[in-house]
């Protein structure tokens, strides 16, 4: 049995990380569960974190994009912001997985596991994505081939996760295919 505990701001999980340092941060879980089902043991705790504001939904800032790392992939397939202005992510999400899994993952997930599956990836490496990364402390950004040192591999560090993705949006003469 694990607790799990699903924080409703970011000063929450920072509290309940302090506390539990080993717990496993999770949104859409897609993933998570099944590493868990298969593993005979896993971490002690998980903490929910999609149920944060601050890391939710997708921001114009002028010539960008912020993408909140819990959005999942309905969200952003069905967001007026993504067709518009960045039409390549949004056929990468519409193959991507089954309507439950597009319903359920989430964009920070997808990045985070580092599958060499993962369907947004290469969509997000040629516009060129930068990751927001967070702790109680400090902030830094930086773009996803730097965060991403492998398969199932990333540059976070203990007590770090994913905050959002920033993509500059693309020029409308810019021609987008995906297969």
């Amino acid at each position: 049995m694990r607790n799990v505990y699903l924080p409703r701001s970011i000063d929450e999980l920072w509290r309940i990380l302090d506390a539990e340092p080993e717990a496993a941060v999770y949104a859409g879980g897609t993933d998570l569960l099944v590493k868990l089902r298969a593993a005979a043991s896993g971490p002690r705790c998980l903490v929910c974190i999609e149920r944060i504001d601050e890391l939710r939904g997708v921001a114009d800032r002028g010539d960008s994009l912020r993408i909140g790392s819990t959005t999942t992939h309905s969200q952003l397939l069905e967001h007026a912001l993504i067709r518009e202005h960045l039409p390549v992510l949004a056929l990468a999400l519409a193959v991507l997985g089954s309507p439950p899994i597009r319903h359920m993952g989430t964009i920070g997930g997808n990045i985070v596991t580092a599958s060499p599956a993962g369907d947004t990836l290469p969509a997000l490496y040629v516009l060129g994505a930068e990751l927001e990364v967070l702790s109680r402390a400090s902030s830094r950004r930086l773009p996803l081939h730097r965060f991403i040192t492998g398969p199932g591999a990333v540059d976070l560090r203990n007590g770090e996760i994913l905050g959002a993705v920033w993509v500059r949006k693309q020029p409308e003469w810019t021609i987008h295919h995906h297969e």
